[in-house]
């Protein structure tokens, strides 16, 4: 029991000390109108009127920077999977920049506006996490793909996919996609029934690539204990797993 007590001990304060140097160097990383509220010797509390015009988001560094590395860190190396975070909790491209810089496979956007915002500021690896399939967005995807050519959209109709396959055809593109499976949320995503036959069909069509599933538990975020979070997330996961 005290050898585990102390590999643990040991284990975190080898994490303790990898996030404040990485800490540090992404500090060092941030251009000057970023770094202006630290520079001025701002600090909590404190009236910033002479400092920043409102309004302004206005960022605590250091706690900032431990959450962006800590979140990394434990992906890499605690539950060994690939971050790719929602752009939604921050809607900022420079934060967006930063987590790629720092391991994320890429970012997710809701909607294809917001997609194009970070594809113009240089951002790459953009999931976008809704269908979209009136004719106007699907031809604004398909210039934004053009941009970006690792763009990525969800589907979750048979629908959907003729439309992209045509659409993507008179403008001899591609179109990436990922099947999006109802999992509980019940807003959006195709019944798990129905996915095979969905990938099938993207599979098969000439314009469209099958890049892999969604599968979103959005409902879950609310149950309060970890515990029993955990558990239906999981098992929300091995019905789309399977």
């Amino acid at each position: 029991f005290e050898k585990k007590k102390k590999n643990k001990k040991q284990k975190q304060k080898t994490m303790a000390s990898t996030l404040i140097s990485e800490s540090t160097q992404l500090a060092d990383q941030l251009s000057e109108p970023d770094r202006l509220i630290s520079q001025a010797d701002a600090r909590i509390g404190e009236l910033l009127e002479t400092v920043v015009d409102t309004p302004a988001l206005v960022l605590d560094l250091d706690k900032f920077t431990h959450n962006l590395l800590a979140m990394q860190h434990f992906c890499r190396t605690t539950s060994h999977v690939q971050l790719r975070p929602h752009c939604k909790t921050h809607k900022c491209s420079t934060i967006a920049k930063l987590q790629l810089q720092k391991g994320a496979i890429g970012v997710c956007t809701a909607k294809l506006s917001e997609a194009q915002v970070l594809l113009e500021a240089g951002v790459r690896g953009v999931l976008i996490t809704s269908p979209q399939v009136t004719e106007r967005k699907i031809a604004q995807l398909l210039r934004l793909s053009t941009i970006d050519p690792t763009l990525m959209v969800t589907v979750d109709s048979e629908r959907n996919v003729l439309q992209l396959q045509a659409a993507a055809v008179a403008a001899q593109q591609h179109v990436r996609c990922l099947v999006d499976i109802e999992v509980g949320q019940r807003r959006t995503g195709v019944p798990l029934e129905r996915a095979f036959s969905l990938v099938r069909l993207l599979a098969e069509s000439s314009h469209t690539d099958f890049c892999g599933i969604q599968a979103y538990c959005g409902h879950l975020q609310h149950v309060k204990e970890f515990e029993e979070r955990s558990r239906l997330s999981i098992g929300a996961m091995r019905t789309a797993a399977e």
